[in-house]
Formats: C-alpha cells, sequence, structure tokens
C-alpha cells in the first residue's frame, strides 16, 4: 500500500472518518440545543470567528415553560378558534459553517502532517541549495552569463527527478488519505484512490517538482535583474540563505492546501460530483478569497483564471493581484487557506 512507504504523524483515514464524523454530530446536538455557538464550534476547529456566530439558537419546542411558544399558531376554521400544534425542527447551522464541519477531517489531516511535509521539503531545499554553493565554491561560476543561460538551467532540468525521489512517498501517502477522507463525505458507494486515482497523483507529483524548479529558477534569474553582475553572487548568497532558513515552511504551507483540494477535487469528481463551492474560512481571510466566497463552479471549471483582481482591504484601500493560469481549488495566493466542498443539489 503506497500510503505506508512514508511515516508521518497522522492518523489513518479510519480513524479520521470516525473522529469527524463524531465531532460533526457532536458540533451539530450541542448547536441545536443552544448549547454551543457558531464561533464556539469554529473556535474548536482553529478557525477564526465569524461576524455574529456569538449566538445562540434554540429549537423553538425547547423555550421556558412560563414563555409563549411561538409554534402554538391560532388559525381560524369556520368561525371557530383552533390551535394547531407545529412540530418544531432543529434549527440548522448556516451552510457556511455546516461546509467547515464537513471538511474538518481534511483541515485535520493538514495540520497533522504540516510539520513532516516542512522537513520533506527542507531536504529538496537543501540539495538546492548546496548544489548551488558547491557549483560557487568549485569556480565555475566566474562567468554570470554562462552561470544564468547554461549551468542553472542544466541544474533545474534535472533537479525534478530528485525532488520526485524525495517527496513522492510523502505526497502519495498523503492524498490517498485525503482522498478517503474526501470520499466519506460522499453518501451511498464512495470510491477512493483505484487506477485514475494514481494517474493523478503522479501527474501531481510532476507538477510540483516542476512548480519549484521554476520558483527557484525565476527567483535566481530575479537577483540577477534587482542587484545586476557587480552584486550578484553575493545576493544570490543571501538568497540561498533565506531559502535554507524559510523556504520549506512557505512551500510546505501552500503545497499542503493545494494537495488536499486537487486530492479532494478529484475524488468528488470520481464520485460523481459535478459542481463545487468555494468556502471561506473566517473575518482574517484576504479581500480576493472573500470575493469567491460561496461561488459555484462546474467540477471541470475553473474559479478564476489569467485575470487581475481588484479588491478594497479593511482600510478603505484597493488592492491589486494577478492570477496566473487556471485555478480549479484553492490556493489562489501564498497563505491562502480557503476551501472547496462538494455542492450537491
Amino acid at each position: 500500500d503506497p500510503r505506508d512507504l512514508h511515516s508521518f504523524p497522522t492518523r489513518r483515514s479510519s480513524d479520521l472518518r470516525g473522529d469527524a464524523s463524531a465531532r460533526a454530530e457532536f458540533y451539530r446536538a450541542m448547536f441545536n440545543v443552544g448549547a454551543m455557538s457558531i464561533n464556539e464550534i469554529r473556535e474548536k476547529e482553529n478557525l477564526n470567528p465569524i461576524d455574529g456566530g456569538e449566538k445562540h439558537f434554540v429549537p423553538m419546542n425547547m423555550l421556558p415553560s412560563d414563555e409563549k411558544n411561538p409554534a402554538l399558531i391560532q388559525q381560524p376554521t369556520s368561525g371557530m378558534r383552533s390551535i394547531e400544534m407545529r412540530e418544531s425542527e432543529p434549527a440548522a447551522i448556516p451552510a457556511e459553517t455546516d461546509d467547515l464541519v464537513k471538511l474538518v477531517a481534511i483541515t485535520e489531516l493538514q495540520d497533522r502532517t504540516y510539520k513532516k511535509l516542512v522537513e520533506v521539503i527542507q531536504d529538496v531545499v537543501m540539495l538546492d541549495t548546496k548544489t548551488i554553493r558547491n557549483a560557487i565554491d568549485t569556480n565555475i561560476l566566474n562567468d554570470i552569463g554562462a552561470f544564468l543561460d547554461v549551468w542553472l538551467e542544466k541544474h533545474y532540468m534535472e533537479l525534478p527527478a530528485s525532488i520526485r525521489k524525495k517527496t513522492q512517498s510523502f505526497f502519495w501517502a498523503y492524498q490517498d488519505n485525503i482522498s478517503d477522507v474526501a470520499a466519506e463525505m460522499m453518501k451511498g458507494t464512495r470510491i477512493s484512490g483505484g487506477k485514475a486515482f494514481n494517474a493523478f497523483k503522479k501527474a501531481y507529483l510532476e507538477s510540483f517538482s516542476m512548480r519549484y524548479a521554476n520558483g527557484s529558477r525565476s527567483q535566481i534569474r530575479q537577483v540577477f535583474l534587482d542587484n545586476g553582475a557587480l552584486q550578484f553572487f553575493e545576493k544570490l548568497n543571501e538568497k540561498l540563505n533565506d531559502w535554507d532558513k524559510n523556504r520549506a515552511k512557505t512551500v510546505a504551507n501552500d503545497e499542503r492546501v493545494r494537495a488536499a483540494f486537487a486530492s479532494s477535487r478529484e475524488t468528488w469528481k470520481l464520485n460523481g460530483v459535478t459542481k463545487l463551492k468555494w468556502v471561506t474560512t473566517g473575518s482574517t481571510t484576504c479581500p480576493f478569497c472573500r470575493q469567491l466566497s460561496g461561488k459555484i463552479v462546474g467540477i471541470e471549471q475553473h474559479f478564476l483564471a489569467d485575470e487581475v483582481l481588484t479588491a478594497e482591504d479593511d482600510n478603505g484601500n484597493w488592492m491589486k493581484m494577478k492570477v496566473i493560469g487556471k485555478k480549479t481549488h484553492p490556493p489562489i495566493h501564498r497563505g491562502c487557506d480557503c476551501k472547496i466542498v462538494p455542492e450537491v443539489g
């Protein structure tokens, strides 16, 4: 089983499903009797509060006995007064919070595996920076033009194979567990894994390795454009030091979201889902993502594609963000914590 090839500190998907299902039912029950508010539920799941989420709701047939119950409705019938007892329905958790409750297990898996993902990516970063430093130390980079046009291109053509080798077992185990959890959200017969999903995992790993390599190449070229030839190697060394210190966390933070929802989307598609909804996670969500909140698209369609977004921040300042490529799932920017859910009905 490929998900056992790499050990990381997470529970197996069967455990995650039980925990998520039990917590979701517990929250729903506590909300329905007024014991917990929306924000209290969100706090338990490490989510940001929402406006108005501090209110508590109770079913209409559970008001104190000395208060009038609006469920008792008088209706005139042929000049006579009759009283109809309307059966009270449980209070409904608002749609946004209900969507997030469904995603408890995916969020938990993202958080539980983050530390291990940082370690895996750090191994990639160290290989990248060590190779560049070795090239500098052996004095093969005296010609900056040759470095940028020859050595750098060769290095980043070869690096993706090493990236795949170092990260494959983690990503495939992570994606298999995500697929199991995403499938558990479906009713009736559920499909996770399989040949189609394995093909997706291979394509994702290839995409990640190229994304990392192209990102490194672009950043190094930008160092040259920003500083010129005289300061290039000095500033390049500063860039490598910054990578050693910070890059693994940055990449891991994005990839745990991207891999999770790319895998969920693929699983939902295999299970016959035809539409997806964009869900934001609280009051700290950026203005660009808030514009997407609640947006529904066909599962083969994209939420955004090659466009410039404009948005007003909380201080009244207008901002722009360029979206490159098609975005069929989060993240749409660095640090994006949005989610998608299957839209049923």
